[in-house]
């Protein structure tokens, strides 16, 4: 879901980005006719999304879980993208001495 044009983090996490990952959520209330704008914070599915990096050879996996916050694309994936870009990004500066 991160690489591929239709998956759901696809356009969260940079272009070709060695990580992958899928999205989720956990439905906290029985689904009915109100936007979600309506459903109490409290009642709102939560957030998913577990991944590793870099795919071939794999140093990190991220689980995150939001509480409350909706779709795993909107709440957990943007928190995962900047943990993978952290840890990336340190892990080439390492490399790099």
């Amino acid at each position: 879901v991160v690489n591929e044009r239709r998956g759901t983090a696809y356009g969260i996490f940079p272009a070709n980005s060695s990580i992958a990952g899928k999205t989720g959520s956990s439905q906290v209330f029985s689904i009915d006719n109100r936007s979600s704008n309506e459903v109490p914070e409290e009642l709102r599915d939560h957030g998913l999304f577990i991944g590793f990096a870099p795919i071939d050879k794999p140093e990190i996996i991220v689980s995150i879980i939001v509480e409350n916050g909706g779709g795993g694309r909107v709440a957990a994936a943007p928190v995962a993208e900047k943990i993978f870009a952290s840890y990336l990004e340190g892990s080439e500066t390492n490399n790099a001495n």
